[in-house]
């Protein structure tokens, strides 16, 4: 034991950890497994290899009891002095294991104790198995009852399909889809779990539930420009938008969000997964497009009013968060960017209508990440030129306007490589990242002093011009009299 004692004392820490690895992988594979069934399997391996680690130590420990020598006559001198040459290290340990498992379980063998000490021994090691063993029975028979009660509830479910199909006459194709449907489904909320699915997460406080939210859905949300320019500017409004206004969402394959004509009150940010969106309804449907992940849809709702211009359709399994635009709205109202968020809202209704032809061409992903930069960009900063604005210049190349390519993928180039930067780990590029998020408000401030000085200048010229106008007509009135007079 002092031998022992020694060897921990000046084991190093790889080799302790090295006895760790092996639970830690076990949790990591429970993790990894989706279907319930097989994690009830699992669980019942691990306590049998748990129980066959526990016989292991009590075997050794009692070769080692047997071993002391402090009584001439011990179990082990009984066992193998017949023939003590034969009987090699297999056996004996064998041996050793098999009493160990004896005392777990109500069967017995030829090897008792010989002496005080082994008795003693014995009889702590059976009212250990006492209660290791029922332990196990217990866990192991909850286990084996809820595979049983899953299964039987899975197969009544399975029945009641399968009647009401025959009862109704349903064709073989149809019959075969609804399984399919029903089946990727199940295995889609296995992969893809929801904050609704979670019952534990109701039990937490405020404080923790938000954030979790803000983790959850605020990288989510810097996917569109305009909330990572509030996100620099204002992180608290941010904040607010994920604690109250954004949930998830899982879509099965051939799932619908939504369908066309119906009233929008959400935008979507699609996670993972792609879907196709399809503009019109019935015959004048027109070709799918798709939708791939880090894209959103149904941004004018928040906006104006809006119904769906079509409808989306998962092709594969979707993971989605949901942004419930009247939240939105009440939260903006209470924001110092107000004012450019309503610029913003002008230029994006004011844009989709003119580069669609008519506000009833607008769909409902229009908008994505280049045009949504161009118009943050005006309407964040409205007194910079459109040759210092990246975005604005490709997007003017595109629709054909006379701008040098070379000056526009320079200028964008530049861009890149600034924003490459901002996002690149290391004590530097933090120092960096602070400078320019300094140099930025800054000038946002003036931006902001330099409009309302304007505002207020233009606001005391049309006073003065009204009070001028007013003495001039009250003089022209007067003279009239007198002359009427």
């Amino acid at each position: 034991v002092g031998g022992l004692g020694r060897l921990l004392a000046v084991q190093p820490l790889s080799a302790r950890a090295q006895v760790v690895a092996p639970r830690a992988a076990a949790e990591t594979l429970v993790q990894s497994v989706q279907s319930e069934d097989w994690l009830v399997i699992l669980r019942i391996v691990w306590l049998l290899v748990v129980l066959i680690a526990i016989n292991h130590f009590i075997s050794c420990a009692w070769y080692a009891v047997g071993n002391l020598g402090v009584y001439e006559e011990s179990w082990v001198v009984k066992a193998f002095e017949q023939d003590s040459q034969t009987h090699g290290f297999g056996y004996r340990y064998m041996t050793s294991f098999h009493w160990s498992v004896t005392q777990f379980t109500p069967a017995s063998m030829e090897v008792v104790p010989r002496n005080a000490l082994e008795r003693t021994f014995n009889i702590v090691m059976i009212f250990l198995g006492l209660l290791m063993f029922s332990s196990f029975i217990s866990n192991m028979t909850n286990g084996m009852t809820y595979l049983t009660k899953r299964n039987y509830e899975k197969r009544q479910q399975r029945d009641a399909l399968v009647s009401y199909m025959n009862a109704k006459g349903i064709s073989l194709k149809l019959r075969h889809d609804i399984i399919t449907f029903l089946g990727v489904k199940s295995a889609a909320r296995r992969r893809a779990l929801n904050e609704s699915d979670i019952a534990s997460f109701r039990t937490l406080p405020e404080a923790l539930l938000e954030k979790l939210r803000i983790e959850v859905h605020a990288p989510v949300l810097q996917w569109h420009s305009l909330f990572s320019q509030l996100y620099t500017e204002e992180r608290t409004v941010i904040y607010l938008l994920c604690h109250h206004a954004l949930c998830d969402r899982t879509l099965t394959v051939s799932e619908d969000l939504f369908k066309f004509g119906v009233r929008c009150t959400r935008m979507y940010f699609l996670i993972t997964g792609t879907a196709k969106y399809t503009v019109g309804y019935g015959e004048r449907e027109e070709p799918p497009t798709d939708v791939h992940a880090r894209q959103w849809i149904s941004e004018p709702c928040l906006w104006f009013t809006w119904e769906h211009r079509g409808k989306l359709q998962a092709k594969q399994v979707c993971e989605l968060s949901e942004l419930n635009a009247l939240e939105f709205q009440t939260l903006m109202t209470r924001s110092s960017s107000l004012v450019e968020v309503q610029r913003y809202a002008k230029l994006y209704a004011h844009h989709a209508e003119r580069e669609n032809g008519g506000a009833e061409h607008v769909t409902d992903i229009w908008g994505q990440r280049l045009r949504v930069m161009d118009l943050v960009q005006k309407s964040f900063r409205p007194d910079e030129a459109d040759e210092d604005n990246p975005a604005s210049k490709v997007m003017q190349l595109w629709r054909g306007n006379e701008i040098p390519i070379e000056l526009v993928f320079h200028a964008w180039r530049v861009y890149s490589l600034r924003e490459k930067r901002l996002r690149a780990p290391g004590l530097l590029n933090r120092l960096y990242r602070w400078y320019v998020n300094i140099a930025e408000s800054r000038r946002v401030r003036a931006l902001r002093r330099k409009c309302r000085d304007k505002s207020q200048r233009t606001f005391s010229s049309t006073t003065d011009l009204d009070a001028l106008s007013s003495r001039g007509a009250s003089k022209r009135s007067a003279a009239s009299a007198g002359e009427a007079k």
